[in-house]
């Protein structure tokens, strides 16, 4: 019982998590993406404007995920571009991206996705 208590720990700290059963034997990866929030969850952005959002990817217990590569794509690249297109969280488990309003008006969602999980942004642009 010691040997497979320590056995468990040591897998634990070696950031897998196992978990048996008399069926079968689950593994699990620690420290997986489970939440990504995108801030403000809309923008406005005029032709030429650049608006900020920024991606915060949590794990399981509500802990920031640091080094995680977060994607971005606009539903709409002809209304507005996001910039980067992919960009690694910071150690607060954050990412910056801007968005850039184009020329043509009407919405657009912009997708950020890390680990299976994401969220968007619905743009405005207004022609000035």
């Amino acid at each position: 019982m010691i040997t497979r208590l320590y056995l468990m720990l040591s897998l634990l700290l070696l950031g897998t998590v196992i978990t048996t059963s008399s069926a079968e034997t689950l593994s699990t990866e620690v420290g997986a993406p489970a939440t990504l929030e995108a801030s403000p969850w809309y923008v406005t952005a005029g032709s030429g404007e650049l608006q900020t959002v920024y991606v915060t990817v949590l794990d399981q217990m509500g802990n920031p995920l640091p080094n995680v590569p977060v994607k971005a794509w606009s539903s709409m690249p002809e209304r507005a571009l996001v910039e980067p297109e992919s960009l690694l969280t910071n150690e607060e488990g954050k990412a910056v991206f801007t968005i850039r309003g184009l020329y043509i008006p009407g919405k657009a969602l912009i997708t950020f996705e890390a680990g299976g999980v994401s969220d968007q942004v619905e743009t405005y642009e207004i022609i000035r």
